[in-house]
């Protein structure tokens, strides 16, 4: 019922009812369930761009379960890399946990996820070395990645390619 509200953007009662599924899960001692709801809410909230409720909401539902609740660590990363900015280090610790999700619950998801993966495996390589560039999926990629390297090498430094 939840979903069915969530995906006609009825947010607030979607909201309520995937936060009491989670209560009476963990009511009935049920901690995976409960990290299923709040993963739910978790991505419903990213999409309506309620991104620091879902970091909250998904580092509660990781809490509580992270064997089999493969939706709630990718749903982080994803989150962390759309709002690292310029922080190397949170970037790199973002996409290291969409590197490690495991195989999402819809096949939407698990579309993004290979999706995502392989254009980080991209930047990746392409970073290490320019010859990479060329594997880029699109010319918009292969330039930006050229460029960085261009520039880079003019300043004098590792190219830091924005992605």
């Amino acid at each position: 019922h939840a979903k069915w509200l969530a995906e006609r953007n009825y947010a607030r009662a979607a909201e309520w009812r995937y936060r009491e599924a989670s209560r009476l899960a963990r009511e009935a001692k049920r901690s995976v369930l409960a990290a299923h709801a709040l993963s739910r809410l978790g991505y419903f909230l990213m999409y309506w761009c309620r991104l620091d409720d879902a970091r909250e909401v998904l580092r509660e539902s990781e809490r509580l379960n992270t064997k089999a609740n493969p939706l709630a660590p990718f749903l982080y990363g994803v989150l962390e890399r759309r709002t690292a900015g310029s922080d190397g280090d949170r970037l790199r610790a973002a996409e290291e946990r969409i590197l490690a999700a495991a195989a999402q619950p819809s096949e939407e998801l698990e579309t993004q996820r290979t999706g995502l993966v392989r254009e980080i495996s991209f930047w990746r390589a392409a970073e290490a070395s320019p010859a990479h560039c060329l594997q880029g999926g699109d010319v918009a990629q292969v330039v930006v990645c050229f460029w960085a390297h261009l520039f880079s090498g003019l300043s004098g430094g590792r190219p830091r390619v924005s992605r």
